[in-house]
């Protein structure tokens, strides 16, 4: 099947997919801010209410809660929030969120969440769920320069900057 063209956006933004759903950022270019738009099964993009992200495009991921219902996580300000694809509830993810550092680039799946965290000139990729009983996050990696990072089920894979270096690392989680 021919590819389809959702959009056609005038700056680099990311991109997500999950189950049939795709989102990303467009710039608004009155405000300079970027909004969020989903496309559902390849429908028209639709703008989502949440507010605007200003300083660069969301750094969106799609994947599933515990249940396996579509979310997205994202940052705005420097902490996490998720969104329930379906009923388009927004909630801040406070236990995971520091109140003096700021968090970037979370991935999501089975509704852990594994984010990036900037500390004393190290990035810390750290993981955490948000069940009732969970006490915040745990460090997996501490390094100069990471990337980003992919949430799996069982695995997270993350991209470390080293000098002139890309290193991909793959971490299983139960180990």
């Amino acid at each position: 099947q021919a590819a389809t063209v959702l959009s056609s956006e005038p700056v680099p933004t990311h991109v997500a997919a999950w189950n049939g759903t795709v989102m990303w950022s467009q710039l608004d270019q009155a405000t300079g801010n970027y909004r969020l738009v989903k496309s559902v099964n390849g429908g028209a993009p639709k703008p989502v209410t949440v507010p605007e992200r200003s300083g660069g495009p969301f750094d969106i991921d799609l994947g599933t809660n515990r249940s396996g219902a579509t979310y997205a996580v994202y940052t705005r300000d420097g902490d996490i929030y998720r969104l329930s694809v379906a009923s388009g509830a927004e909630t801040k993810i406070t236990k995971l969120s520091s109140p003096t550092l700021a968090e970037r680039d979370p991935t999501i799946q089975r509704g852990e969440i594994a984010f990036i965290r900037r500390d004393g000139g190290y990035d810390q990729l750290r993981i955490g769920d948000t069940t009732s009983g969970s006490k915040g996050s745990r460090l997996l990696a501490k390094k100069r320069s990471i990337a980003g990072a992919e949430l799996a089920i069982k695995q997270v894979a993350y991209v470390e900057q080293s000098g002139a270096l890309t290193l991909v690392h793959v971490r299983n989680l139960s180990t």
